[in-house]
């Protein structure tokens, strides 16, 4: 089976999303004319997209759960080797802990009007702020790492 994943492994991945979005369109394009004939309020309650939804839930759910398998075996089959992964993980940890610290919740404004609508606690709040930064702070990081690796390359 790992012959085969490891072999075949990207092609299943590309296939299975492929499938779930070839669905997603069958389904909403389907009914696009009759959703779009349906006041605001009815078109919340229909399930037109619900198809594309789950299908990017599943699948979401599917990569953790390999990711974490595929993370636990190397950690169990390379002891030394995974110092770098528990780093990277603390770093990560840290990161957002620092952010988390130094988030302040949104009372007033726009953002504060949303995050009263859709009833977030102060501490729900300083998490997502948390998320965000450190999304946006990795991101950079991995297009730096990405351009240092490459420059490097070209001068080797």
């Amino acid at each position: 089976m790992y012959n085969l994943l490891s072999k075949r492994g990207q092609l299943f991945a590309f296939a299975l999303g492929v499938i779930v979005v070839v669905l997603y369109l069958v389904t909403a394009l389907g009914g696009i004319e009759e959703w779009n004939a349906l006041s605001e309020e009815d078109q919340l309650q229909t399930g037109i997209f619900n198809t594309g939804l789950g299908g990017a839930v599943v699948m979401t759910l599917i990569g953790a759960f390999l990711f974490l398998v595929t993370v636990i075996v190397g950690l169990i089959t390379n002891p030394k080797g995974s110092i770098k992964i528990i780093a990277a993980f603390a770093l990560v940890a840290i990161l957002f802990a620092i952010f988390y610290g130094t988030a302040v919740p949104e009372t007033t404004g726009s953002l504060g009007e949303l995050a009263d609508e859709f009833g977030l606690t102060d501490n729900q709040s300083k998490i997502v702020t948390a998320g965000l930064k450190s999304g946006i702070v990795l991101t950079l990081g991995a297009f730096g790492a990405f351009i240092v690796t490459e420059l490097i390359n070209l001068f080797k």
